[in-house]
């Protein structure tokens, strides 16, 4: 049995039970990060749609240190950048992509913070990267048809488009 802060487990019970039904119990129950992480998770995307960016923030943090996956650590970023904290969103989207180098929409992401933080020549190698990965994402070619026209390089601009049309 778990105590009202998810994990504790109340040692009185124990005591009442053998040591082979205790692990009998113990092998059937869910793992307790996931279930922590799928609350803090439900929590964060609450906070974030009422607003509380700060909260959400905390709780993100929280459901991806119970569970670390790509999906929560792209939410977490998320977060960050929703929160202006675009320093520290870069540093763990660099960590995220390390992590997971075939998630386009980490990579996608990262290049998006990579070309606000001034680095638009590694945003469009990133963005690239992305696109080798899922040609047909249309936030990675929208990207990459921004970054250079930001770059005024209408030529690569276009083909671009063109690829996004294909």
């Amino acid at each position: 049995p778990l105590g009202p802060s998810m994990g504790h487990l109340d040692m009185s019970v124990k005591k009442a039970i053998s040591d082979d039904d205790w692990q009998k119990m113990l092998a059937a129950t869910p793992p307790i990060p996931q279930v922590n992480a799928g609350y803090y998770f439900l929590v964060a995307e609450n906070a974030f749609l009422q607003g509380d960016r700060v909260a959400a923030l905390a709780f993100y943090d929280k459901a991806y240190a119970f569970d670390p996956n790509p999906y929560l650590g792209g939410k977490l970023v998320s977060a960050e950048l929703a929160s202006g904290r675009i320093e520290e969103a870069k540093v763990n989207l660099k960590k995220l992509v390390l992590l997971y180098p075939q998630k386009a929409q980490l990579r996608t992401l990262y290049g998006q913070v990579l070309a606000q933080s001034g680095f638009a020549d590694e945003a469009i190698i990133e963005t690239k990267r992305a696109l080798n990965l899922d040609p047909q994402s249309e936030d990675a070619n929208l990207q990459l048809i921004a970054l250079y026209r930001a770059k005024e390089q209408w030529h690569e601009a276009l083909v671009a488009a063109e690829h996004m049309t294909k």
